[in-house]
């Protein structure tokens, strides 16, 4: 084995050797700063001398700590009173959407009046109050800053008419209750049977299933189909059954009108000579006067330009079924109502309940496929 070598002695201490390295390390390093002076200079004087400095009060401290606590004291009293100033009232209130609505009434509901500051409206707890009107849907407040304000409105309209006790309790496609009417011309009328409501609240839905299968099915019918739909009708079994305008009776009144009856310009005959012609002095019912003719079957005249009324259009029955479905069944109901009035036949009553086999009945036959 070979033997190590005995360790040579130092030349220097070794406790001198920390104090040369950090003396070395201090020399190339680019800037020095004053612990490292204090330690070359040595443990006495330098040291003692930084802490005397370090010790020693600035006379700046306090004038600072005065203007920093000034300066945030301002900015917190800044940014509390600033959103309050009159820069942001509200001084222009829009009121979109609604037509049946008042807009002094949406702003009354809304709790809003000109003049309130902008940052002390809730958008969220506006809307909710402007909600509760009956006809409103949906509410959309905007803040515009700094003195704007505007109120989005989307309105429940009304599209169908349920008679229930003796008046017309307006829906939307909803079921919505949107108001009461003694009657309502032009809306679809709505028939559920063994309708029994316990309550019925102006903005809430009508606690029925049958009112809520009707306004689905009232939804879903194609704008053409639902022009010429009279009534809808949703039985006991929850099926639904439309009562449609005869497409004989519509292509009638479209381009094809039937002509109307001649007008008679033939003038009435002129009163007896001698009898007054005033109504008051008109003979009684059933009397005849001196020279006249044989009284005969009443006629109707029209004046000249006008036409005669036109009769009741006749209604045929489309039964569409059970909610399962349903879609589906409306959608093909277009096509087989165009193919009814190209054929130009009278038709009691069409079947789409059995899949996609259609069962007609003409008036006065059996049935057909």
């Amino acid at each position: 084995m070979r033997r190590r070598r005995p360790l040579r002695r130092l030349r220097r201490p070794v406790a001198d050797v920390p104090a040369r390295l950090r003396a070395l390390l201090a020399r190339k390093r680019p800037g020095r700063g004053r612990e490292d002076e204090a330690e070359e200079a040595g443990p006495r004087g330098g040291l003692s001398n930084l802490r005397r400095e370090h010790d020693r009060p600035d006379p700046l401290a306090l004038p600072l700590a005065l203007l920093r606590f000034a300066t945030i004291m301002a900015v917190l009293f800044a940014a509390g009173t600033f959103p309050r100033s009159s820069l942001f009232e509200a001084r222009e209130i829009v009121v979109r959407g609604p037509s049946t609505i008042p807009p002094r009434e949406v702003l009354r509901l809304a709790g809003i009046r000109p003049g309130m500051n902008l940052f002390q409206v809730n958008p969220d707890a506006v809307g909710e109050r402007v909600r509760r009107y009956p006809r409103v849907r949906a509410v959309r407040v905007a803040l515009h800053l700094p003195q704007r304000l505007e109120i989005t409105v989307v309105e429940r309209q009304p599209r169908m008419a349920l008679p229930y006790q003796g008046e017309h309790v307006l829906l939307d496609e909803d079921g919505v209750a949107i108001a009461r009417a003694p009657a309502a011309p032009g809306l679809l009328q709505v028939d559920v049977h063994d309708l029994a409501l316990p309550w019925i609240i102006l903005g809430e839905p009508l606690p029925s299933p049958g009112v809520r299968l009707a306004g689905a099915a009232a939804a879903m019918l194609p704008p053409a189909v639902r022009a010429e739909t009279v009534k809808l009708v949703v039985d006991a079994r929850q099926e639904v059954t439309l009562h449609v305008r005869s497409p004989r009776r519509a292509r009638a009144a479209g381009g094809e009108a039937a002509p109307a009856a001649p007008a008679s310009t033939t003038p009435s005959p002129a009163p007896a000579a001698g009898l007054p012609s005033s109504p008051l002095a008109a003979p009684a019912a059933g009397a005849t006067l001196p020279g006249a003719p044989a009284p005969g079957p009443p006629s109707i005249s029209h004046a000249p330009g006008t036409t005669a009324p036109a009769a009741p259009a006749r209604t045929m029955v489309v039964r569409l079924g059970g909610a399962r479905g349903l879609e589906e069944r409306i959608a093909r109901l277009p096509e087989i109502l165009e193919a009814l009035a190209a054929r130009d036949l009278a038709i009691e009553y069409v079947d789409l309940r059995f899949g996609a086999n259609v069962v007609i009945r003409p008036l006065g036959a059996g049935e057909a496929r």
